[in-house]
């Protein structure tokens, strides 16, 4: 039988997936475009093809053909097939991979600041994440990236709200967390997160 997982939302920590980080660099499979001549761009997300995001990447793409007139041509790539979330944020800004969809904390290494993202108790519901990402903060964000990090973000694209989820006991307070292995991605913030709530971080795939 199954584990059953107990916990619920002790912070609201939003991960905020940005799509298409345009690196300088160009992929040698593309094309300039000239008469009758089409512009192939590589789109890689590691998420599977029954996700919300491959189903925007494919939307994504259909639109760019329809207001190019097919001169514009995205392939999406998922499951991590041009490689997990680091190796694609670094992919496109080195110039390898034309667009990406990676959270947020994968391309704090090129522009720190979009760790806020990873600090608890930022957003206090769904609304306001999106009047700040869609609102002056977001775009203030955006345009640093591109002058400090090297990569231009098109749009933020929202993964919900963090939880801890565990097959020990209900997780209603910090105190509950106490002891328990959290497993955690390799983000600083989201490290010390976890310490500070009582938490043991294991960024270990298999622990």
């Amino acid at each position: 039988m199954g584990r059953k997982f107990k916990g619920i939302s002790i912070f609201l920590l939003t991960v905020i997936l940005t799509i298409s980080l345009t690196g300088c660099g160009a992929n040698e499979s593309s094309t300039s475009a000239g008469d009758g001549e089409t512009i192939t761009l590589k789109l890689g997300h590691n998420q599977p093809t029954s996700s919300q995001f491959h189903a925007g990447a494919e939307k994504f793409a259909e639109l760019v053909a329809e207001k190019t007139n097919s001169q514009v041509e995205i392939e999406v790539y998922h499951d991590s097939q041009l490689g997990d979330e680091g190796e694609l944020a670094e992919g496109t800004k080195m110039g390898t991979v034309d667009i990406s969809l990676v959270a947020s904390g994968s391309v704090t290494k090129y522009y720190p600041r979009y760790s806020i993202f990873d600090l608890p108790f930022l957003f206090r519901d769904a609304e306001h994440v999106d009047k700040v990402l869609q609102g002056e903060v977001g775009q203030l964000l955006a345009e640093e990236a591109k002058e400090q990090g090297g990569f231009k973000v098109m749009s933020y694209w929202e993964s919900g709200f963090r939880h801890f989820l565990n097959s020990a006991r209900p997780i209603e307070s910090p105190e509950d967390l106490k002891g328990l292995k959290i497993r955690t991605p390799e983000w600083p913030v989201l490290i010390s997160t976890t310490e500070a709530l009582g938490g043991k971080p294991c960024t270990d795939a298999i622990f």
